[in-house]
């Protein structure tokens, strides 16, 4: 399970909604113009308005890596996981310096409790950003929860043929992990 986002500043965000709105009427055919405002939106946490902004932004350049991790982001948070995963890959294709992506991607390794592969994305992001604080953060999480996870007794299914079968009650694998991922951006685009 994902905690709560980490607070924000409403005002601020809302600002910078519209600050990055003037620029798009200004520039309508800007491309990055409505990418910025993709990722000024998805601060102020309005995933729909922001992913609307990034899809614009791909029709008007489709070589813009940041639209494909907001379009990634809003199919995660709608388990739409295979969705998400082509996103995010297609803008490390794009960017492979894009340190959000990766954070991203780490984010949805570990949603669907793949923290080895969560791990090793948060590694990625901490090389590209290693001065963002919760992208150290999200690597810590995810390398205890993958140590936690690991260490979990297998259902009595997989267990070596001929062992004897583990209770029921130490058999099983909780339905959701505490997980302290932030999702705060950490990157901008300028």
């Amino acid at each position: 399970m994902m905690p709560a986002r980490p607070e924000r500043d409403d005002d601020a965000a809302r600002e910078q909604v519209r600050s990055c709105q003037e620029n798009v009427k200004r520039e309508p055919s800007s491309g990055q113009a409505c990418a910025t405002l993709a990722e000024a939106l998805i601060r102020a946490e309005d995933l729909e308005a922001a992913a609307r902004a990034a899809e614009s932004a791909l029709e008007l350049d489709p070589r813009l890596a940041v639209p494909h991790v907001v379009l990634g982001r809003r199919f995660m948070e709608n388990e739409q996981f295979d969705e998400a995963e082509s996103q995010l890959e297609q803008a490390i294709i794009l960017d492979p310096h894009l340190a959000v992506a990766y954070t991203e991607f780490g984010r949805l390794h570990a949603k669907q409790q793949r923290y080895a592969d969560a791990v090793d994305r948060f590694e990625q992001a901490v090389k590209l950003a290693p001065h963002k604080s919760d992208t150290h953060l999200n690597l810590a999480s995810a390398s205890m929860e993958e140590a936690s996870f690991a260490s979990m007794p297998l259902p009595a299914a997989a267990a070596a043929p001929g062992a004897d079968p583990l209770p029921p009650e130490e058999a099983t694998v909780p339905d959701t992990v505490d997980l302290m991922f932030s999702s705060e951006e950490e990157e901008s685009v300028e």
